[in-house]
C-alpha cells in the first residue's frame, strides 16, 4: 500500500503543536503543503480537501492543476479567516522551498501553489530559482512562469526560447499565462505553433488574444 512521504515541515509541525486548542501556524499549514500521513476515502476526509489514490494530498503531490486550485482555495480560506498570517505563509513556503531534502519537482509544485495564494511573495522567491542556470528544468520553468506574471522580461524571453528549443509541446503549459506575454512574444510563439500545423492550439491562443488588451 502506498505511503505519502512527508517533507520536513510535517515533522516540524508535529513538534510545534502546543497543548492548546488552536493549532500553531506550522501545524495548520502542514497538511496543505505536505499532505497527511493517513489514508482517505473521500476529499472530505482531508484537511487539504483532496484525496488522491487513497492518500490526503498536499501541494507537493498536486500533479494536476485542479488539485493545486482546490488545495490553495482551502488554504486561502484559513488565510482570509486570519488563522494564518501572510508572514507565516511566506515563512512556511520559503522553508520548504529551501529544504535540501525536497525534490525539485515538489519544489516546483509548492511554488505554483504559493503564486496562486501570494503572487508577490512567490515572485520574490522565484527570482533566484529562475536566475540559477543549474536549477532543474521543471523548477526553473515554474519560476519563469511566476516571474512572467510579474512582468519579468528576461523570464518571458527565456520561455519563448524554451519553446523554440524544445518544441511547441511546451505551449499548452503556457496557456494560463498567455495574457502576460508581450504581443511580439505571442506572435513568435503563434508562428511556431502555426508552422507545426497545430490548428486547434493556434485557434485556442488566438481566441485568448482577442480577449487580451
Amino acid at each position: 500500500m502506498p505511503r505519502f512521504l512527508l517533507p520536513s515541515l510535517w515533522l516540524l509541525a508535529l513538534t510545534a503543536c502546543d497543548a492548546g486548542d488552536a493549532p500553531t501556524p506550522a501545524a495548520l499549514l502542514a497538511p496543505f503543503l505536505s499532505g497527511e500521513d493517513r489514508l482517505c476515502f473521500a476529499d472530505a476526509d482531508c484537511r487539504s480537501t483532496v484525496c488522491s489514490y487513497g492518500v490526503c494530498a498536499g501541494l507537493t503531490s498536486a500533479d494536476r492543476p485542479w488539485m493545486t486550485d482546490t488545495i490553495t482555495d482551502a488554504l486561502g480560506a484559513h488565510v482570509a479567516a486570519g488563522e494564518v498570517t501572510l508572514p507565516d505563509l511566506r515563512a512556511a513556503f520559503a522553508r520548504e522551498l529551501g529544504a535540501g531534502s525536497t525534490p525539485d519537482l515538489r519544489r516546483a509544485r509548492l511554488l505554483r501553489g504559493w503564486a496562486r495564494l501570494d503572487p508577490e511573495g512567490a515572485a520574490e522567491a522565484a527570482r533566484p530559482l529562475f536566475a540559477d542556470a543549474g536549477a532543474a528544468p521543471v523548477l526553473r520553468f515554474e519560476a519563469a512562469r511566476v516571474r512572467l506574471a510579474r512582468g519579468d522580461a528576461e523570464a518571458e524571453q527565456w520561455l519563448v526560447e524554451r519553446v523554440r528549443a524544445k518544441g511547441t509541446a511546451l505551449v499548452p503549459f503556457l496557456v494560463p499565462w498567455w495574457r502576460f506575454f508581450a504581443p511580439a512574444s505571442r506572435a513568435a510563439i503563434l508562428g511556431l505553433v502555426a508552422a507545426r500545423g497545430d490548428a486547434a492550439l493556434r485557434a485556442r491562443l488566438e481566441s485568448i488574444d482577442q480577449q487580451v488588451p
